[in-house]
């Protein structure tokens, strides 16, 4: 009995169903986790049954013995057709515009599906463990095809068919050589030869059949290969791929050269691996170079080169570097230069009057912040804070060349055609140190001879005070920048006192003036005396006399109108000669204990002079009467 299914719906969700001699009209679909059988035949007349590319196993199967017919572009299956047996099969798979079946010889026995992907291999996400980089090429195949390719699986050796159009551009790959054309398989790591004879022409359709069995399973995919008839003359050697910087990178932005050594032959690709060297992806536009400047690369991300001698002879890949990358790379400690001009070690490794050097410092986010004038690793009005530091070379004719300017990240500056970075230094940049002393304010008279000495510095830094004598106090700034020392002693009259902070890239110092007004024995001026009694009123003399004091006399004075104001007698010692003193006049002597104490005066002493005081010169003699 012949079933037609005629389907007016556009798509139908299918779980579970059996066919035995249908023809399909219109679209189906096959939920994931759901499966069609074929049981006899199955005419495509049009539309597609698809499939879920995700979900190989929810698929469209022929029992052994059936077949399918009528596939074309219009009409397949739109993902994983499978069968079972051991009966010769042409799976009729494309990819909803396109049909591209592929074959197996009879097995002997088990389960074989396949599913056309019409995509570059190198950008495959399905099936599991791709992508599949084209520049990995095993022994013997030189290039591989950027458009499609197939999986196939199956648990038996077959031979493999696999059909092409004009699409598939088999020209460009093979060179027009159709003895080139081989079928090669995706082993893990590179594209494997697996032969093949082909029928047909490479600018129109034909098809092309292993003429070794292959057991399915073995390979993760299929596509169209080329080797090359020149025998090769001198093997490949791949070599090996550097990082000259050798050091764990920071993590936020980074940038490095890599270099290719001890190869023999041309670079024919750059690739590389996140995935600790699983899966590899080629990176357009490095082929000829033997070395490759990468940006931001992650940590343990692998990078490698892919080398082949010319014709005939094998593609092989270099040794992989792997680059370690951490946030604790991304700052400096301690201070490394002053902020303002910055001077950078440079030792270049290749100079020429094409050749230019300039060194940038960008912030750990890889944005340039200060750049160096051509062939000069100075740079200027540098401010304080934590910077990354590469030395670019590029060569000026080549272009584009790179944009080194204030404010260009990394990721934007463009690495050209010929521009290498060395490698990556943290630099901490410092202001210069800086002190002052705030007390005694300069100028200032203090009362005690142990004042507190005040300021403020860099923080955490070591402030160094130098008093009289060569007496030192060292104290610790704050936080907030203050210190304070009590240890120095000063004595009586003028004092100076200097700070110096130092660090790593400089000192800085601070000088204050004051003076000192201390008295430690407080002056005593005692008792100025006469033992003279009353003085003759005309003419007098007699010496004072200072007793009881503490300190020394700075002059004596005197007063006539009852001390109320006083008259300075320049005089020093203890005891004042007077003459011709007035009647109540009054003697006093000034004392001082030192220039830190107060001068007193001392009790006066008051004069009397009298008239009767004075001596009487009579020359008169008295007479002598008688009777």
């Amino acid at each position: 009995m012949k079933r037609l299914l005629h389907f007016t719906v556009c798509w139908l969700l299918l779980t579970t169903a059996g066919f035995a001699q249908s023809s399909l009209y219109g679209n189906m679909e096959v939920h994931p986790g759901g499966k069609v059988g074929v049981y006899n035949s199955m005419t495509f007349n049009s539309g597609y049954i698809s499939t879920p590319r995700q979900a190989p196993p929810s698929n469209v199967a022929w029992a052994p013995a059936s077949a399918p017919a009528g596939a074309a572009n219009g009409s397949h299956v739109n993902g994983y057709a499978e069968t079972w047996g051991n009966t010769a099969f042409t799976f009729p798979i494309g990819n909803g515009t396109t049909l591209r079946p592929a074959g197996i010889s009879a097995p002997g026995s088990g389960t074989f599906s396949a599913a056309y992907f019409g995509t570059n291999p190198g950008a495959a996400t399905l099936p599991t463990g791709g992508p599949f980089s084209t520049a990995s090429l095993g022994t013997g195949v030189t290039g591989v095809s950027p458009v499609e390719y197939w999986d196939i699986n199956g648990p038996s050796a077959v031979n493999l068919t696999l059909s092409w159009d004009a699409n598939s551009n088999l020209n460009t790959l093979t060179g027009g050589t159709l003895s080139s054309l081989v079928i090669v398989g995706w082993d893990g790591t590179n594209w494997v030869n697996l032969g093949g004879t082909a029928t047909g022409t490479l600018s129109g359709t034909g098809t092309i059949t292993t003429t070794t069995p292959v057991i399915p399973n073995t390979y993760t995919a299929y596509t169209f290969g080329s080797v090359s008839t020149v025998t090769c003359a001198t093997p490949t050697v791949a070599g090996a791929v550097s990082y000259p910087g050798g050091q764990v990178l920071c993590a936020s932005s980074n940038a490095g050269s890599l270099t290719l050594t001890g190869q023999t032959g041309t670079v024919t690709g750059w690739e590389t691996s996140t995935d600790g060297g699983t899966t590899w992806q080629a990176i357009t536009g490095t082929a000829g170079n033997a070395f490759y400047t990468f940006i931001n690369a992650q940590n343990g991300q692998q990078y490698r080169a892919i080398v082949s001698n010319g014709a005939g002879c094998q593609s092989l890949s270099a040794t992989a570097v792997s680059i370690a990358t951490s946030s604790t790379a991304c700052t400096a400690t301690g201070c490394d230069r002053p902020a303002g001009t910055v001077a950078i070690n440079t030792t270049s490794e290749a100079t020429g009057s094409n050749l230019v050097n300039q060194v940038i410092l960008t912030d750990a986010s890889g944005v340039i912040q200060y750049v160096s004038p051509a062939g000069s690793g100075t740079l200027s009005n540098v401010a304080a804070g934590s910077y990354l530091v590469y030395q670019v070379t590029f060569d000026n004719t080549q272009t584009p060349l790179p944009t080194l300017t204030p404010g260009t990240s990394l990721t934007a500056m463009g690495v050209g055609v010929c521009i290498k970075f060395s490698n990556q230094l943290t630099l901490n940049v410092c202001a210069p140190p800086t002190v002052r002393i705030s007390g005694p304010a300069p100028g200032a008279v203090v009362t005690t001879t142990t004042p507190p000495i005040t300021g403020t510095a860099t923080p955490g830094t070591s402030v160094t005070l130098t008093g009289p004598g060569g007496q030192q106090c060292v104290a610790t700034a704050a936080n907030d920048g203050s210190y304070t020392c009590t240890s120095l002693t000063f004595t009586a009259g003028p004092q100076t006192v200097t700070a110096v902070v130092c660090t790593s890239v400089g000192c800085a110092s601070a000088t204050t003036n004051f003076s000192v007004n201390a008295c430690s024995n407080p002056t005593v001026a005692g008792t100025a005396s006469f033992t003279g009694g009353t003085l003759c009123s005309v003419a007098n003399g007699g010496t004072i006399t200072l007793s009881g004091q503490t300190g020394n006399v700075v002059r004596w004075e005197t007063s006539t109108d009852g001390g109320t104001s006083f008259t300075p007698i320049a005089n020093t010692t203890t005891s004042l000669a007077f003459t011709n003193a007035q009647n109540g006049q009054q003697y006093r002597a000034v004392v001082q204990n030192g220039a830190g104490c107060t001068a007193a005066a001392s009790a006066p002493v008051t004069l009397t002079t009298s008239a009767g005081a004075c001596p009487v010169n009579c020359t008169v003699q008295a007479s002598v009467i008688t009777k």
